[in-house]
């Protein structure tokens, strides 16, 4: 496993293939971006500007998975995104632990690792849930009322 920080823009490229695969199956062509790939490229490009830390998991010297994210608090630690090849198995679960791993070693003050939302998403429930989270928090939107 591979850590970035400040530069690590090589994390793009394991980023893109992921994209390129999810517009492929989603059959959607490939000038369209989604706004979590823009947000994730701005996040690599100012990491050191947003207090931004990440993982990078290789097999056979190809990225399989990476994972990026900052404290929020001395003692909250927030991954914004996680990202594997889901055809490679145990991909998702090798990244959250390396991430874990990283974040106790280099801010052994951390008490909680924030997950962040499932997006409705059934199997990424499950899968949030299987680490049995100390606490979860009720979402809510806001949104503006015109009238």
């Amino acid at each position: 496993m591979a850590s970035c920080r400040s530069g690590g823009v090589s994390i793009t490229s394991p980023k893109r293939q992921w994209a390129a695969i999810r517009q492929e199956e989603a059959g959607e062509d490939g000038d369209s971006v989604s706004e979590e790939t823009i947000a994730l490229i701005e996040a690599l490009y100012h990491m050191d500007k947003l207090g931004l830390e990440g993982a990078l998991i290789r097999a056979g010297g190809s990225p399989v998975a990476f994972s990026l994210g900052g404290l929020i608090t001395p003692e909250v630690f927030d991954v914004n995104f996680e990202k594997a090849f889901g055809d490679i198995q145990g991909a998702y679960p090798a990244i959250n632990r390396e991430m874990a791993r990283l974040v106790r070693a280099r801010h052994p003050q951390v008490k909680w690792l924030n997950r962040e939302d499932d997006l409705g998403l059934e199997g990424l429930r499950r899968a949030k849930l299987s680490y049995y989270p100390d606490l979860l928090l009720e979402k809510y939107t806001a949104r503006e009322i015109l009238g």
